[in-house]
């Protein structure tokens, strides 16, 4: 009798302990990488602050990136998977980093949604550049949405332009 209630107890503790396994890989944070330089062009490439690229090879590459066109698609690579999100909404006065600054993007798929909401930060442009700026430094709130896990946000930066 004592075996079997032995047996019971570590068969209970095995299913709690595997629930508890799913439950926070469903709040784990998601995985990024960077965007491999070929896919980069004109556009803003967007960092996370503190978030290293999961693939080394690509250390110094944004996390994510969209072209200059309002409707363009957002690319970056989560978990292992390259991504294409399409936009689906924006909000403010500028768009992807122009004067006056402040506007947020919204872009999607089937599993996964990403808001980046932009505002100016300091420009690296040189002031007497006579045919003005041709790229606009950003700071980017970066909130991840998946389906069965907790929203992830997180403070970025990057630059629009080219």
């Amino acid at each position: 009798m004592h075996m079997h209630y032995l047996t019971a107890v570590l068969a209970a503790l095995a299913m709690v302990g595997t629930s508890g396994v799913s439950a926070e890989q469903n709040n784990a944070s998601p995985v990024l990488a960077c965007v491999a330089p070929e896919k980069l062009g004109c556009g803003c490439q967007i960092r996370v602050a503190h978030q290293p690229c999961a693939n080394r090879r690509f250390a110094h590459q944004p996390h994510m990136f969209t072209e200059l066109d309002a409707n363009a698609p957002l690319l970056l690579v989560i978990d292992g998977q390259d991504r294409s999100l399409k936009h689906i909404g924006h909000v403010g006065s500028s768009v992807k980093g122009d004067p006056p600054g402040r506007s947020t993007d919204l872009y999607e798929s089937e599993d996964l949604k990403v808001k980046l909401r932009y505002t100016n930060a300091p420009s690296t442009c040189p002031k007497d550049k006579l045919d003005g700026c041709e790229f606009t430094d950003v700071k980017v709130e970066v909130t991840v949405s998946q389906r069965d896990r907790k929203a992830w946000v997180r403070k970025g930066y990057g630059t629009c332009g080219c």
